[in-house]
């Protein structure tokens, strides 16, 4: 992401949550004139201690892709979500970056002050226990919800429930809204003896609700920073997925029928006699696409390859041929993503056309195909002209090993991938676009952002 719009964002969310928000009078929307819903006249309709963000200067290029205003300002969603002490580290991530849990929707409200409402409270202290993080979006599809009960609908309420239903058949790319909705917030409990009016923790706010399943559309500050070639960061180009091929089961299914039936040739006679050769389970092997081979009738959208399966590594002599294969873990040892220097060096300078120089290389096992559809997966790919090491295909960050991996075409899926620190990585003989994820000791690029959220501050 830009500079410009993380600073934006990073502002907007540490200026925005250092002081509770005001709050509304109970069931008494907040106009959202007076909301940070719109950037027009940002100073004049910010409470004091938010004033500043007009001079933040943004380009109209950075955000040209997402959502808008009639005045042509972005649209600003924000998130609560609750963060516990013991939260695991992956999932503070995955809510800073607003990924949801398996099988929810996301949601977020252009009210800060309504989705702080579920950033959980304190009820001795009254303070916010969570988190609020802003987002930009980037929909493929606004659907626009329409609540089909009227008492609800003349009340400016909404079906909690059969918006959430809907949510959940969200497609990629998918937003679904409502609009002027008041919504109570989770924080909207009454105590015994206790008149919601007289307590400033019981309130509710109106505003757009906004729900998605896919992350990819949200724009966070969060994310890591778009940076050069060997930089510490991500690849631009790669932010618009383009490059992802999402093989789904069907297309395994495809390749497999294909080879059964006899429309495969691995390059040579020799070389036939070897496909869909049994090699046992567990054994030490290398995994590389057969760029001499041919798998006839593959729909266009897969690579009509197969894969060679060497002995040990890319180097070791070949002992089959398949249109897809895995590899795991061992007790002791990693998948590992192998290039050799010298031959992808002789490539990408155009010395040599193709050579043995890069492998995925582990244990053997024949009974497991991962999907990019599977929890935790990063399609990996690799290109010698382009790249010194394999890279994960949505950030262009070279990755090292990985729990388990399953090469197809010219890709691969792995599960549980680790990154190369850049000050632990091979450094590269010819010119190269990777990016790295870490550079030396400690987090990534999202923990070290200048801004970042203490979660038990706010």
């Amino acid at each position: 992401m830009s500079a410009a719009l993380t600073k934006l964002l990073t502002t907007l969310a540490t200026q925005g949550i250092k002081k509770a928000a005001p709050q509304a009078r109970r069931s008494i929307p907040v106009p959202k004139k007076e909301g940070l819903s719109s950037l027009k006249n940002i100073d004049k309709d910010l409470p004091e201690y938010k004033k500043g963000l007009s001079s933040v200067k943004i380009d109209d290029k950075l955000y040209e892709d997402v959502l808008k205003r009639e005045d042509g300002k972005p649209v600003i969603i924000y998130r609560g979500s609750k963060i516990y002490e013991e939260t695991p580290k992956k999932e503070v991530k995955d809510i800073l970056a607003g990924k949801s849990r398996k099988g929810y929707a996301t949601f977020l409200s252009d009210n800060p002050h309504m989705s702080q409402t579920y950033m959980g409270k304190d009820f001795d202290t009254g303070e916010n226990t969570g988190v609020l993080t802003p987002h930009l979006i980037k929909p493929k599809k606004i659907i626009e919800y329409d609540e089909k009960k009227k008492f609800l609908k003349d009340r400016g309420n909404f079906d909690k429930f059969e918006f959430d239903r809907q949510a959940q058949k969200l497609g990629k790319g998918e937003v679904l809204v409502v609009r002027d909705t008041v919504d109570t917030g989770p924080t909207y409990i009454k105590k015994p003896g206790i008149d919601p009016k007289d307590d400033p923790r019981y309130s509710s706010y109106s505003s757009d609700i906004y729900a998605t399943r896919d992350s990819d559309i949200l724009v966070s500050p969060f994310q890591e920073s778009i940076s050069k070639p060997l930089g510490i960061g991500v690849d631009e180009k790669l932010l618009d997925g383009k490059l992802l091929k999402n093989y789904n089961e069907q297309d395994f299914n495809i390749l497999e029928n294909l080879v059964n039936q006899g429309k495969a040739s691995a390059g040579t006679k020799a070389a036939n006699k070897l496909i869909n050769a049994p090699i046992d389970q567990g054994k030490e092997v290398g995994i590389r696409l057969n760029l001499n081979s041919k798998i006839n009738d593959a729909p266009e959208n897969v690579k009509p390859m197969l894969q060679t399966i060497h002995n040990k590594n890319a180097r070791g002599s070949a002992l089959s041929y398949q249109p897809f294969a895995t590899v795991v873990r061992t007790k002791d040892k990693k998948v590992q993503f192998y290039v050799s220097p010298k031959g992808r060096e002789q490539i990408a300078k155009g010395e040599k056309s193709k050579f043995p120089a890069m492998s995925v290389n582990g244990a053997y096992e024949p009974n497991l195909k991962i999907l990019p559809t599977d929890d935790d997966i990063v399609e990996i790919g690799f290109n010698p002209k382009a790249h010194h090491l394999f890279i994960d295909l949505k950030t262009g960050q070279a990755v090292k090993e990985a729990d388990a991996a399953t090469v197809i075409g010219d890709r691969v899926y792995a599960k549980n991938v680790t990154y190369f620190r850049k000050s632990k990585s091979p450094k590269p003989e010819a010119e190269s676009q990777v990016r790295y994820k870490y550079k030396k000791k400690g987090g990534s690029v999202i923990q070290r952002n200048p801004n970042p959220y203490e979660a038990k501050a706010i």
